[in-house]
């Protein structure tokens, strides 16, 4: 699932003035006066690591009360109240669903094995993508779960007192975070109210999301539950996009970047391989899961397929 600004993503930022700056002497001739011809990377200078707040209804509660300042009852519904509003609202909606989820898979189980004559034995391979699909979904929201907490420990500052957060802008014209930041408490309960609520959600999702699809009863079903599923964990993009003011989306668009410090870290060498590793850990969720999880056309499973 593709997310505008999500955290954790490789930024390259390229400044024209580094790009028109520390030219070496140009050879003499028709282009004496132009600058150098360089590869983007290098005109570029470096590819900048950096790590941004997510646009998203989680990064708007989490990080809206220390971007703007509300002094009154009526600016705080406006830039926080709401956003608590629409989190909690999807919170619900996520698990109403899923308790409706589990209310369908035991039913559907119920019709299946009550069949005389088997259930209709499901394409292996179709099946097999679905759980991938679902699985990638599922991983990109623990992902960003994950970057969260990153940004929370590495950039916020951690203070006495929780202040807004003030910026000041460098010699290049960028924004830096200059002072502000959040309480160890807040931190805190970011993570147990906020952070592993979403992180559980996704579990339970990823588990009665692979229940759902292998009790499909038909192959059609297996493309639409899976729509279904991924219509689930997109929810809180879609009350964010529609329910959130304008004027939030504003504030959010224009947060900096927290750029990556230590450029040669394990971290930012390991991401190449990192990516080949979530691309497997994927294909080992989905063959346990086809593996494991009762589907008609299954060794394991007790229906005979028609």
């Amino acid at each position: 699932r593709a997310r505008d600004g999500l955290v954790g993503s490789v930024l390259c930022s390229t400044s024209r003035a580094a790009m028109v700056a520390d030219n070496p002497e140009q050879p003499a001739g028709k282009h004496a006066n132009s600058p150098k011809r360089r590869e983007l990377r290098e005109a570029a200078k470096v590819c900048k690591y950096e790590y941004s707040i997510p646009q998203s209804l989680y990064g708007t509660v989490i990080f809206m009360p220390v971007l703007v300042d509300a002094d009154d009852i009526y600016e705080w519904l406006r830039w926080h109240g709401m956003s608590y509003f629409w989190m909690a609202i999807n919170f619900v909606l996520q698990a109403l669903f899923m308790l409706g989820v589990h209310d369908v898979c035991v039913e559907l189980r119920k019709e299946s094995r009550a069949l005389e004559d088997g259930c209709v034995e499901l394409i292996p391979y179709l099946l097999g993508i679905a759980f991938f699909c679902t699985a990638v979904c599922v991983m990109t929201d623990m992902q960003e779960t994950w970057d969260i907490l990153y940004l929370l420990r590495r950039f916020v500052p951690t203070v006495q007192t929780t202040s807004i957060l003030r910026f000041q802008g460098d010699g290049d014209g960028n924004l830096k975070l200059a002072e502000g930041g959040m309480t160890l408490l807040r931190k805190v309960l970011i993570c147990v109210f906020i952070l592993l609520p979403k992180f559980l959600l996704a579990v339970a999702l990823l588990l009665m999301g692979f229940t759902f699809l292998a009790t499909s009863p038909a192959n059609v079903e297996i493309i639409l539950n899976a729509t279904a599923l991924i219509f689930i964990i997109e929810m809180d993009e879609a009350l964010f996009a529609y329910f959130d003011l304008p004027e939030v989306h504003c504030i959010m668009d224009a947060v900096p970047s927290f750029e990556e410090e230590d450029k040669d870290s394990k971290l930012v060498k390991f991401r190449p391989v990192g990516r080949f590793l979530k691309f497997f850990l994927c294909c080992t969720i989905v063959v346990a899961g086809m593996i494991t999880f009762d589907w008609c056309g299954n060794p394991n499973t007790g229906a005979p397929a028609l």
